[in-house]
């Protein structure tokens, strides 16, 4: 499944005993988990959202839907959603507390400068899910940030974890230029692997 393609989940899925607890922070409407099961892959997924969207997902999906992170997980996965918060190291302290084996951070813009520019894109491009059929295909326009790879490094290591491999991705890099660089990075808790 392209949703899957070179995402750490697949062979951590494989690697740490089963069934996995994983929390989704920016998750939508879940469709990380629904390929994951779909691959046949055991794990109870929770997908962090806004309000909104978790009051619509009540009942809809496998997946559990809620506002806020949960204390307690085997992994933390983000993917694309670091550079549209306000506060994305307050995100990843509370995500790698949870995590009890490993955290995935997929699709980020990473600078050690801190850039903030505004994202635009048509609404039927900004993500997956239905679309009711009378909206209008307009552009949306919200914050993008980029996020320093060395304070997520540091955030790791005082909560207990170390770098277990990085793969750069241009996936999910709207700002070219300016040292800004996408990258796959995966933690685990020290002790594993």
């Amino acid at each position: 499944m392209e949703i899957l393609e070179g995402n750490a989940l697949r062979w951590l899925i494989k690697m740490l005993p089963a069934p996995l607890d994983i929390v989704d922070f920016g998750g939508a409407t879940g469709e990380v988990g629904a390929a994951l099961r779909a691959c046949g892959y055991e794990a109870r997924y929770t997908v962090v959202e806004n309000p909104t969207l978790v009051a619509i997902m009540v009942g809809k999906g496998e997946a559990s839907f809620t506002a806020a992170i949960p204390p307690a997980c085997d992994v933390f996965f983000t993917s694309g959603t670091l550079q549209c918060v306000g506060d994305p190291y307050g995100v990843l302290e509370q995500g790698f507390a949870a995590a009890r084996s490993a955290v995935v951070l997929k699709r980020n813009n990473f600078s050690e400068r801190d850039i903030f520019r505004v994202h635009r894109s048509m609404l039927f491009e900004n993500g997956s899910g239905e679309i009711p059929p009378h909206f209008a295909n307009i552009e949306l326009t919200y914050p993008f940030r980029t996020v320093r790879e060395s304070l997520i490094r540091e955030i790791a290591a005082k909560k207990g974890f170390r770098m277990f491999s990085r793969t750069p991705e241009d996936d999910g890099v709207p700002i070219p230029g300016d040292g800004v660089y996408g990258a796959q990075l995966t933690f685990l808790r020290c002790g594993r692997g």
